[in-house]
């Protein structure tokens, strides 16, 4: 296959939209390459902020429990294919602490592993890309986990604040989630989940 024949088919398949790319006008701090574009403009029926065990196993805490991992899964449902997927915004730590968020496309509403699930529905329409603006907007994608490495459950219930002050979930969401869900895990000895802050407003330098 000649050069120019790899690059015609190349210009065919952009022209078809076959390819996913990264969303254009994001924040480098947002890694969207794993974000489908079919799914860009899609409706969430439900938002799920969800506590997975970390793999591999990480011990601690006084009774030495698995660390408990939390994120944002927004759920679309297609009732005429009885399809069901997510898009993932979840926190990427590097070694200095500062964080990306990478937002991926998911075959499945919430990954069976999960240990925690916070069910909420939105009040408005909200779109997955909308999510992404109202992330950058809100100042949550500049975040750096405490001096422990941990920090995933500040950045949710934060997210779930700030959805809260903006009328796009019920008032009263962020203690239902540490009531009910984060308190009840905790309570657990198997789990490990840390009174872990950060810092919002760090970013990234590379």
């Amino acid at each position: 296959m000649t050069t120019q024949t790899v690059f015609l088919f190349a210009s065919l398949l952009l022209s078809l939209k076959l390819f996913d790319y990264t969303m254009a006008n994001t924040s480098d701090l947002i890694i969207t390459k794993h974000f489908k574009r079919r799914h860009h403009n899609i409706q969430i029926d439900e938002l799920i902020f969800n506590g997975i065990p970390v793999v591999p196993k990480l011990s601690g805490g006084e009774h030495g429990g698995h660390l408990i991992h939390w994120r944002l899964s927004a759920v679309w449902r297609n009732p005429q294919s009885d399809s069901t997927g997510s898009v993932t915004y979840d926190t990427v730590i590097y070694p200095d602490s500062v964080i990306k968020i990478e937002v991926i496309s998911r075959p499945y509403d919430v990954s069976n592993a999960a240990k925690a699930r916070f069910h909420i529905a939105p009040l408005q329409k909200i779109a997955m890309t909308d999510l992404v603006t109202f992330i950058e907007q809100h100042g949550l994608h500049r975040y750096k986990y405490d001096g422990k490495g941990s920090g995933c459950l500040h950045w949710c219930t934060t997210s779930i604040q700030k959805l809260e002050e903006e009328k796009l979930i019920s008032e009263g969401s962020r203690a239902t989630f540490e009531r009910d869900h984060v308190a009840v895990l905790r309570e657990n000895t198997t789990w490990w989940v840390p009174d872990d802050h950060g810092t919002f407003g760090s970013e990234r330098k590379d």
